[in-house]
């Protein structure tokens, strides 16, 4: 049985979170719980003795702290890949940036996190099956490794939009100064108006993505 987050991959992990989101009463949920968490199905749960049942429950415990974080490693073996992290911005490519945008905007871990791991010795979509490599992390990377990567990521973009928008917005106010006429001033204006709108979009989308 799975008893820790360790132990938890994300897929098991996103199908106990539509359970608890589910309308299902706390029985029905403990169920099915437990059903994931051995492999098991739910006619084979309620098949087990009262004791071993309630014995599994207590081992599910875990599930009310939240996940714990670790380094991000070098190099992840999953499922027969070896899948390196994109772990310096100047690595990566317009298509992944783009990609990741959409996969934040649906709020898919996954999807996110296949951005980012790529199999040794390939570039970012080329010479590999995408789709695959999501499978594969579904259902091999542990929770712990998912949040870990994907609070660096989080962080990391937060901190690149940062950086980038205050340097326009620098700039941006350094021509406001220099603009002689009021239609120059306007445009200015609007200018700033616009980036602090890309700021507010990202910090949404970041903030979205973590709930």
């Amino acid at each position: 049985m799975i008893d820790s987050y360790d132990k938890l991959t994300i897929g098991k992990y996103e199908e106990i979170k539509a359970v608890l989101t589910s309308d299902k009463d706390d029985v029905e949920m403990n169920v099915e719980i437990v059903g994931i968490l051995t492999d098991l199905t739910a006619e084979d749960v309620l098949e087990l003795p009262i004791g071993t049942f309630n014995t599994l429950l207590q081992s599910t415990a875990f599930l009310y702290n939240e996940p714990t974080k670790r380094q991000v490693a070098q190099l992840y073996n999953l499922g027969g890949y070896e899948l390196i992290p994109v772990l310096n911005v100047n690595d990566m490519t317009t298509a992944q940036f783009l990609d990741y945008q959409e996969y934040i905007k649906s709020d898919n871990l996954i999807g996110i996190l296949s951005v980012f791991l790529i199999p040794k010795g390939c570039t970012y979509g080329n010479n590999y099956d995408v789709y695959e490599i999501q499978n594969v992390i579904k259902n091999n990377l542990s929770i712990v490794d998912a949040r870990s990567l994907s609070d660096f990521f989080f962080a990391w973009f937060q901190g690149l939009f940062h950086s980038t928008l205050t340097y326009l917005t620098k700039k941006i106010k350094k021509m406001e100064k220099k603009a002689k006429t009021q239609e120059e001033k306007k445009k200015m204006e609007e200018a700033l108006a616009s980036l602090a709108d890309v700021g507010d979009g990202y910090q949404w989308l970041i903030q979205s993505a973590k709930q």
